[in-house]
């Protein structure tokens, strides 16, 4: 059993829904994307690509890093809910990220 999770096939529709809620999900935390990037461990432009389409899904591990920094929930990023819900427990230690994400600490 693998502990992969992954976006449901993104059609033009989710892709716009997925876009629309990280982008509402930014806001609400008053957090840039390229900070939320980094926060989640990941290269800065990571989110922005997706934003603009340069990158066409945000899966596996890379969408777990994103909810958790959101605080929200991969089912409500991937609209599978209408819940934020709650973010993943990671499943590996995200070391001083997790922290900083728990702590409210945005820089």
């Amino acid at each position: 059993m693998t502990n992969q999770v992954q976006a449901p096939g993104l059609d033009d529709a989710a892709r716009s829904l997925m876009k629309e809620r990280i982008q509402e999900r930014l806001q609400a935390l008053g957090m840039t994307q390229f900070r939320a990037a980094e926060m989640a461990g990941k290269h800065s432009h990571f989110i922005y690509d997706f934003l603009i389409d340069r990158k066409r899904t945000i899966k596996g591990d890379g969408l777990v890093r994103v909810a958790i920094v959101l605080r929200c929930s991969v089912d409500y990023l991937t609209g599978r809910s209408d819940e934020i819900g709650e973010p993943p427990s990671p499943l590996m230690s995200f070391g001083p990220i997790i922290q900083e994400v728990s702590n409210g600490s945005e820089g």
